[in-house]
């Protein structure tokens, strides 16, 4: 009888130190979770930088691009005969120039979503995407290197390797900040240089930015946010290239 007692009192005292040594096994810094995630992206390792996200987060991104990719209609251009019959009396070349008017303007309508997910260009193909690869999609259309790539091939442009851009995107991070232990805030500034204060020497400075983070479980997340790599003052324009003057041929 005493050796059952003593055999529960056992076990009793060693149960409870399974759940405490699981709550206080120490989370990984979020410093660490910055700079792996800006590390993945400077290296164009769009899925190894998803790993680093919030993906709950991000779920309502992609039901709002699915419903908007469902809504999505291409605007219709007309033909010239349909034009000219709409209205009789408008000369054929009126007709002509109002037709380049509507294929300008459509062109300038594109499908927003490939904008949105790279490579994705339907609402069927993004719903087919798992969360995992969507935020890789989305992350991927968010670089600039991508759109760049794309304007510069559009144009017949010389398209640079993968990695000559990779320094320019790269985000050093200053510090992080912590609020409470569910919310992280990470100063983080690009090689690429933005408009900022011009010191008296007269040379641009980057701006840092602000990446936010949450604590789940034991590890911390990138907040998924439409600024996340580009800032919201950022615009990129149009990407041409010089090209060398053609050769004339003698006769």
């Amino acid at each position: 009888m005493r050796w059952r007692a003593g055999f529960h009192l056992v076990v009793l005292l060693l149960v409870p130190f399974g759940p405490l040594a699981s709550q206080r096994r120490p989370a990984q810094p979020a410093d660490s979770v910055a700079r792996g995630f800006f590390d993945a992206v400077a290296r164009e390792r769009w899925a190894t930088a998803a790993t680093f996200m919030d993906l709950e987060l991000f779920r309502p991104f992609v039901s709002q691009a699915l419903d908007l990719a469902r809504e999505y209609r291409a605007p219709r251009v007309p033909t010239l005969e349909e034009l000219m019959r709409n209205d009789p009396d408008m000369p054929r070349e009126v007709a002509e120039y109002e037709l380049r008017k509507y294929r300008e303007y459509a062109t300038g309508l594109p499908n927003p979503l490939p904008l949105q997910f790279a490579g994705v260009t339907s609402a069927d193909s993004l719903a087919a995407l798992s969360l995992e690869q969507a935020a890789a999609a989305w992350l991927e259309a968010q670089d600039d290197r991508t759109r760049i790539r794309e304007l510069l091939s559009r144009n017949r442009c010389p398209v640079p390797p993968r990695d000559s851009l990779a320094q320019a995107e790269r985000h050093s991070v200053i510090g992080v900040l912590s609020a409470g232990d569910t919310a992280a805030y990470a100063l983080h500034a690009s090689g690429r240089l933005r408009q900022g204060p011009v010191p008296d020497s007269g040379q641009l400075v980057p701006l840092p930015q602000v990446l936010e983070l949450r604590r789940r479980g034991d590890t911390w997340r990138v907040v998924p946010r439409d600024d996340l790599l580009r800032p919201a003052d950022r615009l990129l324009a149009d990407v041409t290239c010089e090209r060398p003057p053609a050769r004339r041929i003698r006769p």
